[in-house]
């Protein structure tokens, strides 16, 4: 009885074992699968992500191509020679050569030289952000209200004219009021 014991003892051991060393190697493969899924994963994102930044990069350029030619067609229909005519010209050449130049790079390109421009002349930088911002702001809006379609409230918290109070509705707080009309000719104030 004891032999028999000590052989099922054995046997069951060396089971464990077997099945320590199977959920062991198993285990590992399970680790390095989900390892290659994520580095597929990952490049997927990658991939997605530059071909994303690829496409709106040369949107970018074809909006500032159309900018260009406009402004090019407006100085060129003014028929009067002078500063203005002369600064849109310009403005026309320079946002075709910006157009041209943000075409033919990577976005990892463009961001990496903006980086440095920001780096070597951050007043500047930060001003051209700032008119940039404004502009996108006010082109958004505009076409906003263009399409019919009320745009985003005004930025910087300003306050909406107020629609005029009566007697029984006093004005909002913070509202602006307009001005009361000018009392008729011959009636008390």
């Amino acid at each position: 009885m004891k032999e028999q014991g000590s052989q099922v003892a054995t046997g069951a051991a060396q089971a464990g074992k077997h099945v320590i060393q199977t959920a062991a190697g198993q285990g590992g493969q399970v680790v390095r699968e989900a390892g290659r899924t994520a580095r597929s994963l990952l490049d997927q994102a990658q991939t997605e992500l530059k071909d994303q930044a690829g496409m709106q990069q040369k949107r970018a350029a074809e909006g500032l191509r159309m900018l260009g030619d406009q402004l090019r067609s407006m100085a060129e229909q003014c028929g009067q020679p002078g500063m203005a005519t002369d600064l849109v010209g310009d403005a026309s050449g320079r946002i075709h050569r910006a157009a041209d130049w943000l075409e033919h790079r990577e976005p990892g390109q463009v961001l990496e030289e903006l980086r440095g421009f920001a780096r070597q002349h951050p007043g500047t930088f930060l001003l051209g952000a700032a008119m940039a911002g404004a502009l996108v702001g006010r082109l958004t809006r505009n076409l906003g209200q263009a399409d019919g379609r009320a745009g985003p409230p005004p930025a910087g918290g300003q306050p909406q004219p107020a629609p005029p109070a009566t007697a029984a509705t006093p004005p909002p707080a913070g509202s602006i009021m307009p001005p009361p009309p000018p009392p008729a000719p011959g009636e008390r104030i």
